[in-house]
């Protein structure tokens, strides 16, 4: 091991020899020909990976092999970094972090027009920016998130790579309030309502398969969980400050995400349970405390053939439906009690609903 941590010191400018020795370091570090024996090749990558990080210098050798272009040598440095920042990521962390530009030069990375290179580095990246809240702020100040906007832009709307860029915004903006308002003062949840309607509506000029006839495809369903989960960590009120979430809650509404939202909640399109699930939970965090979304939630409706039914009657006679599963109907739960959330007008509404009156017809349903 010591050898070989020797070469990658010593003759960093033979690209070949450098390269095939980061790939002997990443098999011996990340072997998974053997499934029965993971628990013991974990073990044993464990300990490579620690005698490699407490090696004086190492991580400033393998920081100057990624100014490298050669393929094979800036491929396999990627593919190193991420299998020691599983193993080791503290101490791998650090080590970043103390590196002239460090982070800025990983960052780089991502301008690579090689899709392999660019991919492996967002695999990367979700390693890195994994409970590091000074790396997290980095890597904000560095325009990652623009960045990987940008891979997403150039990915199809079923790509696992989305899912991989999305983890990572998500890694550096839950619990960060700094990072939050860096995302949004650089209008990217205005982005995020674009992604959203490519979900929902297809990009343009993009093929896509109908999706009443073939129902969404796996992976693009992970794709929009993960975003909504992007979205509910600008607003959770369980992480976030009552100035942050409220002000994130409004560019929601002005982006038109809650439009698009809101379609979700009342769309036959959306037939899987894990996206209405997720989508309800969502819009009520967007609405809870804000006034002005939670009135724009009452005014939706469902056209049915006995009338339009408001979208809040709409779940709330979902919740009482028996068939639906518990965890959906614990969502709409939710999200009722964050339309009444410091909303005295929607309670009043609720109230005068559940009141008898003489005058309704069986057939009128409203919320007030």
């Amino acid at each position: 091991m010591n050898i070989y941590m020797e070469i990658l010191e010593k003759e960093g400018r033979s690209s070949e020899i450098v390269s095939i020795v980061l790939e002997i370091l990443v098999a011996v570090l990340c072997d998974d020909e053997s499934p029965d024996e993971g628990m013991g090749q974990d073990e044993i990558g464990e300990r490579l990976a620690e005698i490699i990080v407490r090696r004086k210098a190492f991580i400033t050798s393998i920081m100057a092999l990624v100014e490298s272009y050669e393929f094979a040598v800036r491929r396999g440095v990627i593919q190193l970094l991420t299998a020691l920042l599983r193993h080791r990521a503290s101490e791998v962390q650090t080590a970043i972090v103390e590196e002239p530009m460090g982070v800025s030069r990983l960052v780089d990375l991502l301008h690579d027009t090689r899709e392999i290179i660019r991919n492996s580095t967002v695999l990367m990246m979700s390693e890195l920016s994994r409970a590091h809240p000074q790396i997290q702020q980095l890597l904000a100040y560095e325009n990652a998130f623009q960045l990987l906007f940008d891979v997403i832009d150039v990915e199809p709307m079923e790509s696992i790579v989305i899912e991989d860029c999305l983890y990572v915004i998500l890694n550096l903006l839950r619990k960060n309030p700094k990072n939050q308002q860096l995302f949004r003062e650089a209008s990217l949840i205005q982005r995020l309502a674009i992604l959203l309607n490519c979900f929902l509506n297809g990009r343009e000029g993009e093929e896509d398969l109908p999706q009443h006839d073939y129902g969404w495809q796996k992976q693009k369903i992970a794709n929009v969980i993960f975003l909504f989960q992007v979205v509910r960590s600008l607003i959770s009120p369980q992480d976030n400050s009552q100035n942050n979430t409220h002000a994130a809650q409004k560019a929601i509404s002005q982006s038109g995400m809650l439009k698009n939202l809101c379609g979700v909640l009342l769309s036959e399109i959306i037939s899987t349970v894990e996206v209405l699930t997720e989508a309800i939970i969502t819009v009520a965090e967007v609405i809870c405390g804000d006034y002005p979304n939670q009135e724009y939630f009452s005014t939706r409706s469902l056209a049915t053939d006995a009338g339009n039914r408001p979208a809040l009657i709409v779940l709330l006679l979902s919740m009482n439906t028996e068939r639906q599963p518990f965890k959906l109907r614990c969502a709409v739960f939710y999200c009722f009690l964050c339309y009444l959330y410091d909303n005295e007008f929607g309670k009043t509404k609720v109230i005068d609903t559940l009141l008898p009156s003489g005058t309704s017809s069986d057939t009128e349903i409203t919320t007030g």
